[in-house]
């Protein structure tokens, strides 16, 4: 921000407040605290910015803190400076991404810096790196690398991106790679299957969680996501969803509940439906039957869908 410090303001301040909407930051305006103190203060919203924040991740909701997973993934990225890797597996919908935002928003005050990545193709991951290097460029604006590169070679932002990742003393980050559905493993012989490794920072150091419905990635601690056992935990979520209460004590909603067989999405899904209309949980259920024994007779192979 030094290049702020040569334009000309009618007030000291001024030269720190006019760098608001570059920085896309808030702050109250305080004429007469002094310039260094004003430039103290947005430097403060510029890291809680970068460190808080999330962009572009999907927001949680109805979303049951599993503990137990989340404990152990504690455990399991509590860095030495070293790298750490967790990957959480299961089924889709199973609440893997919900997992690993919480986890993120719980401890991100451990971390330098939180950043999600989307690798469920190519060109969503492609961007995700161009969001990532323009919440580095908000925060570094000098950043050597990143400050020089041309912003619409995507190759060159993301090795730009892991060089700064890997930089001495740059450890205590923590990066997402959410939707790792079509690794590069030997039993995918899909043409189009990503390799992970080809998009990680450089340096054997920070703290990385990646999401994947495949139990073949074995880039780190393998934590797999089953669905919630607990009959309340389930209730709990369609009773958020829906903004219908006192659940347990309804028959038809239980009924639901075991039917939707632990899928949180499955079960924010139905709830969100309920909360829009009039539907009682007993239409819902059979509406729901109705469906699901049409699309086995189209589909025969789900009914010998599993885990």
């Amino acid at each position: 921000m030094a290049w702020a410090e040569s334009r000309q303001t009618t007030r000291d301040e001024d030269k720190a407040y006019s760098l608001l909407g570059i920085f896309d930051v808030q702050m109250p305006l305080i004429y007469g605290e002094g310039r260094e103190k004003a430039f103290k203060r947005l430097q403060e919203e510029i890291d809680k910015a970068l460190k808080g924040s999330l962009s572009g991740v999907p927001e949680i909701e109805h979303f049951v803190a599993r503990e137990q997973e989340l404990a152990e993934m504690r455990k399991a990225l509590n860095s030495d400076g070293s790298r750490r890797v967790v990957v959480l597996h299961g089924l889709g919908g199973i609440g893997k991404t919900q997992l690993a935002i919480t986890y993120a928003k719980r401890h991100k005050g451990s971390y330098s810096a939180v950043f999600w990545l989307n690798i469920k193709n190519e060109n969503s991951l492609k961007h995700s790196f161009s969001m990532v290097a323009k919440r580095i460029l908000r925060q570094y604006p000098s950043a050597s690398r990143l400050s020089s590169v041309d912003a619409e070679n995507v190759e060159e932002v993301i090795d730009a991106v892991k060089t700064w990742l890997s930089l001495p003393n740059n450890t205590r980050w923590l990066l997402i790679y959410d939707n790792y559905d079509n690794p590069k493993v030997p039993s995918n012989k899909d043409p189009a299957t990503m390799d992970i490794n080809d998009f990680l920072p450089e340096s054997y150091q920070g703290s990385i969680i990646i999401t994947t419905r495949s139990s073949q990635v074995k880039t780190g601690h393998s934590i797999r996501i089953r669905k919630m056992e607990n009959v309340l935990d389930s209730i709990e979520i369609l009773s958020n969803a829906s903004n219908r209460q006192d659940l347990i004590h309804n028959p038809d909603a239980v009924n639901l509940v075991r039917k939707l067989d632990g899928l949180p999405l499955a079960l924010a899904t139905a709830g969100a439906y309920l909360n829009q209309t009039s539907t009682r949980f007993g239409n819902y259920l059979r509406l729901y039957e109705d469906s699901w024994t049409r699309l086995q007779k189209t589909s025969p192979e789900l009914s010998s869908y599993g885990d």
